[in-house]
């Protein structure tokens, strides 16, 4: 397939994309296709939202290159003379049956797919390899990045208030630290301490690594919930932008200002918690894993089994706080969540 190719000066070089870029970009692109918001339909608008959530800038050169790598792949007949691989990819999409923002779909699959090391294309392969995408999401994510989905319904809507929601999240993150061993409970005060001399293969997220190394001196449980608290919130949801497992939207709203919500990049991640914790694979209290415990102990005390949108009866036989029972410190922490949670909850119906 030949394409009528722009000539480019040597400077413009500096902007053209290596082979792994361009596959990751393209990879990005992709899952932008998915977006709840209304699904970009222009290859100019779902490259500059992939290059956006890289953190990149998307050059004229970069752009012309990516169009180039489309019209190849899906074979798109050649522009005429004086025109650009754009024109091909735009002529396409409006010449498909289906909307376009599907077309386009469809044409970035391919392209993604011819740029990858062993080329695939199909899009039953396409939706293994998102599938093996969201596993992969679902493998990196602590109890407090878990909690945090859960938390929020599909379109990245808080299912619970704000402060709940952080009192959860603190609860998840000390929880973390106290299964992963970097601090310890003192049964004798009620109070934590650090405790770093047990190694674990436990995930733990880097706000929970952080304030591991903050207490050196033991402090209360409810202090410590509190003060982490204060801005879990922001630092959970900043660690999981930062990881890819968030994506920003802007929300319009009717004669106010736009905000911004932070669904998951893959659409179908919370769903496959959800399903996760409450499909386990025993209810026997002595083997339930004990983060998938936390997990639903932390759902119950925080109200978010009461909250709309999901179907939490389905976790009723889960005995989570019967399984904590065999950690110290773990009921205990939860328990302390709830008790904050209700307060909270007490304040704001005054």
């Amino acid at each position: 397939m030949s394409v009528h190719a722009r000539t480019l000066r040597p400077a413009d070089y500096a902007g053209r994309l290596t082979q792994a870029e361009l596959a990751d970009l393209l990879r990005v692109a992709v899952q932008q296709c998915g977006r709840p918001d209304g699904p970009p339909a222009s290859l100019s608008h779902v490259m500059d939202l992939a290059a956006a959530r890289l953190g990149r800038t998307l050059s004229e050169v970069a752009l012309w290159q990516v169009a180039e790598t489309v019209v190849n792949a899906n074979g798109l007949p050649a522009v005429v003379h004086g025109g650009d691989p754009l024109t091909a990819v735009t002529a396409a999409i409006a010449a498909a049956q289906e909307q376009p923002s599907d077309a386009l779909h469809a044409l970035l699959v391919e392209a993604w797919m011819a740029c990858e090391p062993e080329p695939r294309s199909g899009a039953g392969q396409q939706r293994a390899n998102l599938e093996d995408l969201e596993r992969a999401d679902l493998a990196r994510l602590t109890l407090a990045g878990r909690y945090f989905l859960l938390a929020h319904d599909d379109v990245g809507d808080l299912l619970v208030s704000e402060r709940v929601c952080a009192l959860g999240l603190a609860g998840a993150l000390l929880a973390e630290m106290l299964l992963a061993h970097s601090i310890r409970f003192v049964p004798a005060n009620g109070s934590l301490v650090a405790d770093g001399a047990v190694e674990t293969p436990t995930l733990i997220s880097p706000v929970a690594q952080d304030i591991a190394g903050r207490l050196r001196e033991p402090c209360p449980a409810q202090r410590v919930l509190d003060y982490l608290a204060s801005d879990a919130y922001e630092r959970v949801r900043g660690v999981l932008l930062y990881a890819g497992i968030l994506t920003p939207r802007e929300s319009p709203r009717l004669l106010r200002a736009p905000r911004t919500l932070f669904p998951p990049t893959r659409p179908r991640l919370t769903e496959r918690v959800f399903n996760a914790v409450t499909a386990l694979p025993t209810t026997d209290a002595a083997r339930l894993d004990l983060q998938d415990a936390a997990l639903v102990a932390l759902v119950r005390a925080s109200g978010l089994a009461s909250a709309a949108g999901r179907q939490w009866w389905m976790a009723d036989a889960v005995p989570a706080e019967h399984a904590m029972a065999r950690h110290p410190g773990l009921g205990h922490l939860i328990g302390q969540v709830g008790a904050a949670v209700t307060v909270t909850v007490a304040v704001r119906q005054r």
